[in-house]
């Protein structure tokens, strides 16, 4: 069987930055361990599978290159910006039933808005172990409900980090978020997930759902930006809405292809 892939730069601000994902559009799910296999193959951060309902709306599943997981923001950009062109789908909200709840997709002013549910992280005692993996001071630690988030200092100390992946990947956590403020209302963060197989991601939207409750007291504002701050690079614009967020960012299509199976 052949079905049609693409690759979507989500959360850039042109090609060749943001985050890549690749889209996979199927007539129905295929066995949890052909997706793998193809979310291997393609070994990119998140690999999306999207099935049309009966009803207009879509099911969406996500693959690391090492496992599928609950949620992904990227990801979700990437499929809807694929759903909007590839065919065409003129719908003014696009809904997406996932394991984290169904999901909702506009466009805005030439940007896409996904709604996530938010996440409330609590703080947390500073862990020795997760400060030496960075190699860096932590004022303040955080546990969401898939990740640790560090705040630190600077965009300087936050840049200057060299962690080490094989402690990070030992915690007990999906990964770290490592942030701090960039400016009187912006933030700065660097994301890690090496259990799953991603280093560190380019720009990581699930990891916002915490990022954007988290900064919004902090910041007095529920609307502000992020940069994270990667290799590629990448920038999101984040509401908090409470019970969810939303965050709007730009998407490119850089590949459009077939796979056998």
């Amino acid at each position: 069987m052949t079905y049609k892939i693409y690759q979507v730069d989500a959360f850039a601000e042109r090609p060749f930055t943001g985050n890549p994902a690749a889209v996979v559009v199927l007539p129905h799910f295929l066995s949890v361990g052909i997706m793998q296999a193809i979310a291997e193959e393609n070994n990119l951060s998140e690999t999306a599978f999207v099935v049309r309902r009966d009803d207009g709306q879509y099911d969406l599943r996500w693959f690391t290159p090492k496992a599928e997981v609950r949620l992904c923001g990227h990801a979700t950009l990437a499929t809807a910006h694929v759903v909007s062109h590839h065919p065409l789908d003129v719908s003014p909200t696009l809904h997406f039933h996932t394991k984290a709840g169904i999901l909702a997709a506009d466009m805005h002013d030439g940007k896409i808005v996904i709604t996530l549910p938010a996440d409330h992280p609590l703080p947390v005692d500073t862990l020795p172990t997760l400060e030496a993996a960075i190699a860096c001071k932590v004022t303040q630690l955080y546990r969401g409900i898939d990740d640790y988030i560090a705040v630190v200092g600077s965009i300087e100390e936050l840049t200057s980090i060299t962690p080490d992946l094989s402690a990070i990947a030992d915690l007990d956590s999906r990964g770290l978020i490592v942030t701090c403020r960039d400016g009187k209302t912006a933030i700065a963060c660097r994301c890690f997930y090496p259990a799953l197989g991603v280093d560190e991601d380019p720009v990581t939207g699930s990891a916002h759902t915490a990022l954007i409750p988290l900064w919004t007291s902090i910041l007095n504002t529920n609307v502000f930006t992020s940069r994270q701050l990667s290799a590629r690079g990448g920038k999101v614009d984040c509401v908090y809405k409470g019970d969810t967020v939303a965050l709007l960012g730009h998407a490119f299509t850089y590949l459009e292809g077939v796979i056998s199976v």
